[in-house]
């Protein structure tokens, strides 16, 4: 048997660098939800991570029920913004709205587990005073 050049750890390395979980700019795995789900079916173990901890930190981020709708909608089941407000019987710039609110909230849980030493790490640090205003 011949030993593996395979650098395992690369794969980790880029979607970390990539999907880097702890600032709003960088949510883009939530757009690039059903591609991640499709890399995690054909056995990428780094996506298979990353997509565990957004599972988590959407748990642990307390969403409204609106919140919640919207993210179903919107990044799982792919539907556009227009789509979306016509349905829940809202605006189109409201359902943006609680994009951007619950991307808030679970970047702030990515946060915490960064200062609480929860084997992730910061991408973006932030002061003090910038972590008491978002928990």
């Amino acid at each position: 048997m011949g030993v593996s050049k395979y650098d395992n750890e690369a794969a980790h390395r880029r979607i970390e660098q990539e999907y880097a979980l702890d600032n709003p700019k960088s949510i883009e795995l939530l757009r690039h939800l059903l591609y991640m789900q499709e890399r995690r079916y054909n056995g990428d173990y780094a996506a298979s991570d990353v997509l565990m901890d957004m599972e988590t930190a959407v748990e642990n981020a307390d969403l409204t029920d609106r919140q919640r709708q919207v993210l179903r909608l919107v990044y799982f089941e792919d539907m556009k913004q227009r789509d979306v407000a016509v349905l829940l019987g809202i605006t189109a710039p409201t359902v943006n709205l609680y994009k951007c609110l619950l991307a808030q909230k679970i970047v702030a849980v990515f946060e915490r587990w960064g200062w609480e030493d929860e084997g992730y790490k910061l991408m973006v640090v932030k002061t003090a005073e910038e972590r008491k205003a978002v928990a």
